[in-house]
């Protein structure tokens, strides 16, 4: 990301002018960056971007409104410990509402790219020291932290900051006030509740858990396929890995733990975990009571009289159904649960991976497991897209003695025809000869490249998730 800023800033754009420097940029910079830049000039500043991601390999996505334009950066084969990204958020002018602040200024304050003088006439435009400290305290004033602003406005000679006051000023401050809060600055109240969730947020609250089985709600997510012993785990933990310090999540679940022990990544606390379910009854009517450690209730005890007395097939039957049902339901619960936070949903396998491999490695598969198999992964919420990891059958059995050679090239073919099936759209990524970073990065260009511009969507996203948990945003 040299390349970019060593650019000449000034001839692609002469009224471009970065906000953030402020807050530490090269080496302490939180996700994003501010630009002031005239509309004029977005289309030319945005093709000199592409070109020079282009030429350095990197990822680039952008997404263009009337009021604004988002860019973002990925290098996802770069130093782990190095910046490998760079968002970027452009407006012709910095418009605040009078109403965010805790002093009132005039009806808004708008700071124009050719109001700001600049320091250097080359290179990276940046505020004189003056305007440098008046742009810390418009964050202080209008960050719900003010406390992280203060120490730094405290390093400024006093007067520094009495210019920066008149800046303010001039801007429709009055400046005793701003003295008056900066001596004994008060975090501006937040909103503690949420308003009524809308008509159709009910509608689908009622759907995730009585019909889960109709496909009246779409969820994004992604999926990992193959045998056992092709890489799907390692193939996973190089993916956290590769997502760690970008402005973008990764939830990354085995697709029976992601509902069931909530295996969250490094990034997230114990605490923003899923909840334990409750298991599906099982043979002995007793499964729930054995892993939570409790004694099994009245109502469990007359199900495991009552399933005693069944013949073996109803016993079938009854397991299976109460699994499948148990399963569908909540994971759809789980999906329902985490849309909207910003992390692309990626699951390690999935429901058909379990139904080929029953079938592939049982030689008598019971016809009611196998209806019931098929019949639940028709119900079950399809993948957006699927990946599937393949190599030489004879090496994957060499690696992990679960399936023959044979029954591996037979799981590969039918989770082709599966996918199919269900109408999701899959690659296959051959892993031969190639170590688990290079085949993780594979996928994950893959997918940021098929989102295309809603990686935008879930960058914002994800930004406000983190602010709204407390998170640090650098």
């Amino acid at each position: 990301m040299l390349e970019l800023a060593a650019s000449d800033w000034t001839a692609i754009s002469p009224s471009c002018l970065f906000f953030r420097d402020f807050e530490g940029l090269p080496k302490q910079a939180p996700f994003d960056l501010d630009l002031l830049c005239d509309a004029a000039e977005w289309d030319s500043l945005l093709r000199h971007v592409h070109k020079l991601s282009e030429q350095d390999g990197l990822l680039c996505f952008h997404r263009k409104a009337d009021s604004s334009v988002y860019i973002l950066l990925l290098d996802l084969a770069g130093p782990p410990d190095a910046r490998r990204h760079c968002f970027i958020e452009i407006r012709p002018d910095l418009a605040i509402p009078a109403k965010q602040f805790a002093v009132q200024p005039a009806a808004q304050v708008s700071i124009l790219p050719a109001t700001v003088p600049r320091a250097s006439a080359a290179g990276l435009p940046v505020p004189v020291p003056s305007w440098h400290c008046a742009f810390l305290m418009l964050q202080a004033l209008r960050k719900a932290r003010p406390d992280r602003y203060i120490a730094a406005l405290d390093a400024f000679a006093l007067a520094t900051r009495e210019a920066a006051l008149h800046i303010l000023a001039d801007l429709g401050f009055e400046p005793d006030a701003v003295r008056r809060w900066l001596a004994d600055p008060k975090p501006l109240p937040r909103r503690t509740s949420s308003p009524a969730p809308a008509w159709r947020d009910r509608i689908a609250m009622l759907c995730v858990k009585y019909l889960f089985f109709l496909p009246i709600l779409s969820y994004e997510f992604f999926s990992l396929h193959g045998p056992d012993g092709v890489g799907k785990t390692t193939t996973c933990r190089e993916m956290e890995a590769l997502f760690t310090g970008l402005p973008i999540g990764l939830y990354m679940f085995h697709h029976s733990e992601g509902w069931k022990h909530g295996r969250r990544r490094p990034r997230e606390t114990a605490a923003a975990a899923p909840r334990q379910v409750a298991a599906p009854l099982a043979a002995a009517g007793s499964a729930e009571s054995s892993q939570t450690g409790q004694a099994a209730g009245p109502l469990h005890r007359v199900l495991r009289a009552i399933y005693r007395l069944l013949p073996e097939g109803l016993q079938d039957l009854w397991v299976w159904n109460s699994h499948f049902i148990n399963y569908n339901r909540n994971f759809s619960r789980f999906l329902y649960r985490y849309r909207g936070k910003g992390e692309i949903l990626f699951s390690d396998r999935y429901l058909y991976d379990v139904r080929i491999k029953y079938i592939v490695e049982t030689p008598k598969p019971k016809w009611l497991v196998r209806a019931y198999y098929k019949l639940h992964c028709g119900l079950i919420p399809p993948p957006s897209y699927a990946y599937i990891l393949t190599d030489d059958p004879a090496a994957i059995a060499s690696r992990k003695n679960e399936l023959t050679a044979s029954q591996i090239e037979k799981f590969i073919g039918a989770i082709r025809i599966a996918l199919q099936q269900h109408g999701v759209a899959a690659e296959e990524i051959a892993i031969a000869g190639r170590s688990p970073q290079a085949v993780a990065i594979d996928i994950a260009t893959r997918l940021f490249r098929r989102m295309d511009a809603r990686v935008i969507e879930y960058t914002k996203a994800y930004m406000t998730h983190l602010e709204s948990m407390g998170g640090e945003r650098g």
